[in-house]
């Protein structure tokens, strides 16, 4: 080939139209990942240990402090020994797999 073909002049266009579905799956995603969450802070309270659990759908946040923090200046009084232990032990863990 000598020569690129000639530049394309075709035009698409994208229409979206909304439908009766206003969650995927109906907000189970969501509903699961609170589910998951309230597990584990109540595996935390079982055990008494001073770490307390936030986030959304999915998304899950340890914090090495009771209660959760609310603020980003509550999120940084946190106890940092905990927080360099939990750190270590998420290290451990990766290294053995």
């Amino acid at each position: 080939m000598d020569s690129l073909p000639a530049a394309s002049v075709a035009v698409q266009c994208t229409s979206v139209l909304p439908r009766g579905k206003k969650l995927p799956d109906g907000g189970t995603h969501t509903t699961r990942g609170e589910d998951f969450r309230a597990d584990v802070a109540a595996l935390l309270a079982k055990h008494d240990l001073p770490v307390s659990v936030t986030g959304y759908g999915s998304m899950m946040s340890l914090h090495a402090r009771r209660p959760a923090p609310t603020t980003p200046a509550e999120s940084m009084k946190r106890d940092h020994h905990l927080q360099e232990l939990r750190k270590r032990a998420s290290l451990n863990a990766s290294a053995r797999q």
